[in-house]
Order: C-alpha cells, then sequence, then structure tokens
C-alpha cells in the first residue's frame, strides 16, 4: 500500500510537470530518496543532479547526493554537496545538525580529524541549543544510529589529534652531516613553508597505518549500526495464518480502516462552510462517504491478499491461489471504480449545481467563479517541528507528502480551496515511532497567512498501551516556506 500510494503522489507531481512543459526539481529528487533507499547509489545521483540542474538552491538534494557519494567512497565529491548544503542552511539562518554529521564523517574519512572533530562538536551544540529552549523534535532511527556513531569516532579522532606530530617537527629544519671526500655539497634545508607542504603530501608509514586503522574502524561501527537498525526493524516471523484467520483479519482491516476514514472525511466536512440550497443533500453524502469506505477497504484488502499470499501456503481449508488471484483482480476493479465514482461526487460537492428554472420563469445568473486562491503553495515547507513537507497546488487542489525523516512510513496530504486564504481536507500517514505503527486518517484545516507562512490545525489522535485509540483533539502548527 506504501508503494501504491508513493507511486500515486509521484505520477501527480510528474503530470503536473508535464502540464507545465518541464519536470520539477521535487519529482527528481523523490525518485533520487527512492533509489537512495533501494541502495542504487549511481541511479541517486543522476537524479540528484537533475534535481539541483532545476533548482540548485535544494539544500536536501545536496546533503543526499553527498551520503551517495559519501556510500561509493567519492570523499571530496561529498565534502564539496556538504559545503554547499551548509552554506546555504547558514545564509538563511537555519543550521541543521544533521549536516554538520554527515560532514564530519566526511572529514574523517579524509584524515582530517581536528575538522571532523569541529563539525561534530558544532552539531552537538546545535541539538543541545533546541533541547534547553524546550524544542522537541522526533529522531528517527537513522539518526540515533548516526548519534551513536558519531560518539564513537570523536574518540578515535581526538586520539589521532593527540598522537599527530607538530608540523613543524616532522621535516628536520637542519641538513645532515655530510663526510666531504665522499659526498656532494649538502642541499640547503626547505623553507618552512615547503617543509610544512612536504609534510602534508607524504605522510609517514605511522600515520598511514592510524589512517588505516581510521577507515576500517568507520566503516565497521558504520556497519554495526546498519545491521542493528535492520534487526530492530524486522519484526520475528509469525506462524502462518489458517483461512478463517485471513478472512477475519480482512474483515476487521476493512472495517477498521473505513471507520477512520470517514471519521476523518465527516470531521473535514463539518469544517467546510455550508453548501448553498442546490449542493448535494445529506442523503448524497451519506453515501459518498460510504463509497469511500468501500474504495479504502478495497485497497486494504488488496495490500492484505497480497500479503497473505507471499507467506507460506495456508493449510487446505484455505483459499486456493486461483482464488486469491479472482479476489485480486476483482479488488482492483472495485478500487478503481469506488475511486472514480467517488473523485466525480467530491467535485459535485465542490461546485454548487445549478437550479432548473421552471417554466415561464426568467434563466438564474451564472455562478460566481471559484476564488483565486491569493498564493502558490508548492514547494518545501518545514513545520515548527521540524518535519519537512512538500507540496504541489494546482490552483484548486493542493497534495504533498512529508519528506526527509524514517519516523512515518507515509504521511501524504490532501487539501482543496475553499476560499482565497483557506483549504481543508485531511492527511493519511502511518508512524514508526511507536511499537504499534499506526496507520490512520486525520483531518486538516489551513490558513494562508502570507506567502511564507500557513497557519494549520490538525487532528492529533491518542492510544493507549494496547494500541486502541483513545480520543481526538486538534492541535495548531505553523509551517514556513524554504526558500526555492
Amino acid at each position: 500500500m506504501v508503494a501504491a500510494r508513493r507511486l500515486a503522489t509521484l505520477a501527480l507531481a510528474g503530470l503536473l510537470g508535464l502540464a507545465l512543459g518541464c519536470r520539477s526539481s521535487m519529482s527528481y529528487y523523490n525518485e533520487g530518496v527512492a533509489e537512495l533507499e533501494r541502495r542504487n547509489y549511481e541511479a541517486a545521483i543522476e537524479l540528484f543532479t537533475e534535481a539541483l540542474d532545476a533548482d540548485p538552491r535544494s539544500h536536501l538534494a545536496l546533503v543526499n547526493r553527498g551520503y551517495a557519494y559519501l556510500e561509493t567512497q567519492r570523499l571530496h565529491q561529498a565534502l564539496e554537496d556538504y559545503d554547499r548544503a551548509i552554506r546555504l542552511l547558514e545564509d538563511s539562518n537555519t543550521p541543521n545538525p544533521w549536516f554538520y554529521n554527515r560532514r564530519g564523517e566526511a572529514y574523517y574519512m579524509l584524515g582530517r580529524y581536528a575538522e571532523a572533530l569541529a563539525d561534530w562538536r558544532r552539531a552537538k551544540d546545535l541539538e543541545d541549543r533546541r533541547a534547553a529552549k524546550g524544542i522537541k523534535v522526533r529522531v528517527s532511527a537513522d539518526y540515533l544510529a548516526m548519534q551513536q556513531r558519531r560518539e564513537e569516532l570523536m574518540v578515535d579522532a581526538e586520539r589521532q589529534v593527540a598522537l599527530a606530530p607538530p608540523l613543524a617537527t616532522a621535516i628536520p629544519t637542519t641538513p645532515p652531516v655530510l663526510e666531504p671526500a665522499s659526498t656532494p655539497a649538502a642541499q640547503p634545508s626547505p623553507a618552512p613553508e615547503i617543509a610544512a607542504e612536504v609534510a602534508r603530501e607524504v605522510p609517514s608509514p605511522e600515520q598511514e597505518l592510524a589512517l588505516a586503522e581510521a577507515r576500517l574502524a568507520h566503516e565497521a561501527a558504520r556497519l554495526e549500526a546498519e545491521a542493528r537498525a535492520a534487526a530492530a526493524a524486522a519484526p520475528p516471523a509469525p506462524p502462518a495464518p489458517t483461512g478463517a484467520e485471513i478472512e477475519a483479519a480482512l474483515a476487521e482491516a476493512r472495517a477498521l480502516h473505513g471507520a477512520a476514514r470517514a471519521q476523518a472525511e465527516a470531521r473535514a466536512a463539518a469544517a467546510q462552510p455550508a453548501p448553498p440550497p442546490a449542493g448535494p443533500s445529506a442523503e448524497e453524502v451519506e453515501r459518498a462517504l460510504a463509497e469511500a469506505r468501500l474504495v479504502h477497504g478495497a485497497a486494504r484488502a488488496e495490500a492484505e491478499a497480497r500479503a497473505a499470499a507471499a507467506q507460506p501456503a495456508p493449510p487446505p481449508a484455505g483459499p486456493s491461489a486461483e482464488e486469491v488471484e479472482r479476489a485480486l483482480a476483482e479488488a482492483r476493479l472495485v478500487h478503481e471504480a469506488a475511486r472514480a465514482e467517488a473523485e466525480a461526487r467530491a467535485a459535485l460537492a465542490a461546485a454548487p449545481a445549478a437550479a432548473v428554472p421552471a417554466p415561464g420563469e426568467a434563466q438564474p445568473a451564472a455562478a460566481a467563479p471559484r476564488p483565486r486562491p491569493i498564493a502558490d503553495l508548492s514547494g518545501t515547507w518545514v513545520r515548527d517541528d521540524e518535519y519537512t513537507f512538500t507540496l504541489l497546488d494546482d490552483g484548486r487542489r493542493v497534495v504533498g507528502e512529508i519528506v526527509g525523516t524514517e519516523d512515518f512510513s507515509f504521511y501524504e496530504v490532501t487539501l482543496e480551496w475553499t476560499s482565497d486564504r483557506t483549504l481543508t481536507g485531511y492527511a493519511v500517514l502511518k508512524e514508526n515511532l511507536s511499537p504499534c505503527k499506526f496507520e490512520t486518517s486525520i483531518a486538516w484545516s489551513v490558513d494562508v497567512v502570507d506567502e511564507g507562512t500557513l497557519a494549520a490545525r490538525t487532528e492529533e489522535v491518542g492510544w493507549d498501551a494496547e494500541c486502541h485509540e483513545t480520543e481526538r483533539t486538534w492541535g495548531r502548527h505553523t509551517f514556513t516556506r524554504l526558500p526555492r
């Protein structure tokens, strides 16, 4: 289901790009992140380069391309990308400790231990300042692993700095005493500047050994952190379910997902202004909500049927492979038909229907045009809790998703303009911060303060220890647009 949603978002971004006659920087960036997650580093580098050609100030494309260079041992190119990304954020006065951590790794792998320590200390200082200000930041498992690896490498870097001899004593300052009868006259010793340059270009065997040990320690620490993260993310294999258990789980999943989506859509509908008398009736709204539940129930059933088909074959009492294939085909047809009908009904509900005049009555005036939005919201936005969202705005609808974090498997937003300054809609998300890994839908309401600031009200969901929803409240957030 996550892959299907990601493909849908990428397809929408591609369609908008085709309509404008070009592809956007964000579409290249999203594809580059997908290749990076698959460890296809060369493909990721090409896509991030395309993103930077379209938007040279994309610091996210720079830091991710730098990571791909780092993983392919192109350390100087990685360092150049990290330098550019850090300068862009310093120009906007929004330094990010993540960037300094990454550049510190590049310095360390190049044997520039003092500069690596300076970057890591800067990253820790930024983290401490956030904590002192009471800023709560949700930290991903990948960032925690990077912090642990940083602490281990800092100990080794400090040891390397302490062991490194001063440059002034690395090269003798006086020529050796030579026998005049057997050797020519001694050459004058090099100037101090030249001696220092020679010391840097020709490291001693001890320095070469220390540098090789440091690279091995870094690689071992990285592999160990990745193995720990993979072990923590991989749940134990459950026993193969029976046919009856699969059917019961599918039925329960459809009911839960449909209820959550229906509740979010009902809340979003309640937040919108009342439609004119000629709009859809309450019965039509109820039918549209029921069809929306069927859409997401069918999509969820398809995903779970695929997951069940990938497990070991159930006992003979369960469904056969042919039955599963037929169920998948029917689910796809139901999902596609219901989605098309639900979108048509949503478009009908958004535009008031024209009343048909009675015989002899005057023709009514044309409906007022849709208000033009005060700003185009397409771009990258940072929420006050430091999560980053990318949005695409076609003047009628705004769609987007969260990027640059592993706290969510997906977090996708769909909003519609209801006036020149307001939008309402919903978000579908699955979080990775808790053992339950909740998946739900929440209502959104957004006010445009100005072209660079949004004030949003979003539902916040409470859960108990047994992974049951307990309450829903409204939270407030501020979004700030990043420079293009």
